[in-house]
């Protein structure tokens, strides 16, 4: 898998995982400390992103970031 599909995937996965547990943009970005067009740009594939941030986000989620990966897989 290339970098830009595996980026693709993680940033869709994250905004199903958060419209699914009606989190809003907002408040996943406030709770991880990004801004929310970061977590916007992310969600829709348009950054590359450290590990930190992915673990910041899914801990505003209440989320493994196994789950993540493995959810994010589902796409492959």
């Amino acid at each position: 898998m290339n970098k830009s599909k595996f980026i693709t995937q993680i940033g869709k996965t994250i905004y199903k995982i958060r419209t699914e547990k009606n989190l809003s943009l907002h408040m996943v970005a406030k709770v991880a400390k990004i801004s929310t067009n970061h977590l916007k740009n992310i969600e829709n594939g348009n950054v590359d992103c450290h590990l930190r941030i992915i673990i910041r986000i899914c801990d505003a989620m209440k989320i493994n970031v196994r789950e993540l990966f493995k959810e994010a897989d589902k796409f492959s």
